[in-house]
């Protein structure tokens, strides 16, 4: 019998404890929005009443070391509202990465028969991370508003994290308005629209441990049981000096700054000018626990072009693999020749031993 990819019996139950509220219609992984290490959750209630009928309701719920706790409203760590009538807030929900660059998860909602000057045009709003979560708000406390400005083209209808689609850093969102009209009738449309940075691409990636520089996408494997590649682009604010990257790496369930983390620099200055604005710094991450999630950032610590170097280098924001703001990135996993390696040694050494015995 294969054993199963998941428990069959939910961990956590969350309910609405409102007749007709949908709560669940929608449900998205919200990334770490509190920066704690534990993911967290949001989800849609599309028809949930709270001061006006069918307003519509996102909630999140954040993770812990117990997982989630079973819960309703009253337990959500934030409570997020249209405050208008028939809007359907929740109708969808997503995780949007890290938009600002400030280290933290935000999230995502649309509405889609919502109002703002065009009759059911539909809108998403985009809701902050912050060491304390995201605050409980409505579209008067969102970080943007995003509109079609047609009439009825359900915009909000779906919503998603893009990823960093131009490599700035920032994270992006995608967003689609079912009934969107641009020369056909209901044809449809979608929308990226960018995070805050507008410079030169960071592109923090991530790479395998076994020197090969191939990609590993978010919680891929390193191949290597004790460590992984990390990169990013660097330049300098003045356009001319010198630049050296610094990575964090943690492990699971543990905060961005915690003792537990693992610090690394890139191994020397480096300097850009007008010839080279901009230069790759990478470093190998090593002496990893085997077979364990970690997450990690990079920042590019700035000098000036000549002199000493300062005690406490300016710094640019701290970036994530893909602008992603989540609870882990990579897996440090040797390759699978390795572990088959060792298991084959391990049969041998086993049968040896009983062989020496049966002489005896």
């Amino acid at each position: 019998m294969i054993d199963p990819l998941l428990t069959e019996t939910a961990d956590t139950q969350l309910e609405s404890n409102q007749a007709n509220a949908s709560l669940g219609f929608s449900v998205a992984g919200a990334g770490d929005v509190n920066g704690d290490g534990y993911a967290d959750v949001i989800v849609g209630a599309v028809n949930y009443d709270n001061g006006q009928t069918d307003e519509g309701a996102a909630f999140v719920f954040l993770g812990s070391a117990s997982g989630i706790a079973s819960g309703n409203p009253a337990t959500a760590a934030a409570v997020l509202e249209s405050n208008q009538s028939q809007a359907g807030l929740g109708i969808s929900v997503a995780g949007a990465g890290d938009v600002n660059g400030d280290g933290y998860a935000d999230v995502v909602v649309g509405a889609l028969p919502y109002d703002n000057g065009q009759t059911q045009e539909g809108a998403a709003f985009l809701f902050l991370g912050s060491g304390s979560g995201i605050a409980s708000g409505n579209p008067a406390t969102a970080a943007a508003q995003l509109l079609s400005n047609q009439r009825a083209a359900w915009f909000g209808a779906s919503v998603g994290a893009a990823g960093d689609v131009n490599g700035d850093g920032y994270a992006d969102v995608i967003v689609g308005a079912k009934f969107y009209a641009a020369g056909e009738y209901d044809e449809g449309a979608a929308f990226v629209f960018l995070g805050n940075g507008k410079g030169r691409p960071v592109l923090a990636r991530q790479r395998r441990g076994d020197g090969s520089g191939v990609a590993v996408l978010p919680w891929g494997g390193s191949l290597s049981g004790t460590g992984f590649g990390a990169e990013l682009r660097a330049s300098h604010p003045a356009g001319r000096g010198r630049v050296k990257a610094e990575f964090q790496i943690c492990p699971p369930a543990v905060s961005f700054g915690n003792a537990s983390c693992t610090t690394r620099l890139s191994p020397t200055w480096v300097t850009v000018n007008g010839t080279t604005p901009e230069v790759l710094l990478s470093e190998t991450v090593s002496g990893l626990t085997n077979n364990t999630l970690y997450r990690w950032r990079a920042r590019v610590l700035h000098a000036p072009a000549t002199g000493p170097i300062p005690a406490k280098p300016e710094h640019s924001p701290w970036r994530h693999d893909q602008a992603q703001s989540v609870e882990a990135d990579i897996r440090v996993v040797p390759e699978p020749g390795a572990l088959l390696s060792l298991a084959s040694g391990a049969a041998l050494l086993a049968a040896l031993a009983r062989r020496r015995r049966e002489k005896c």
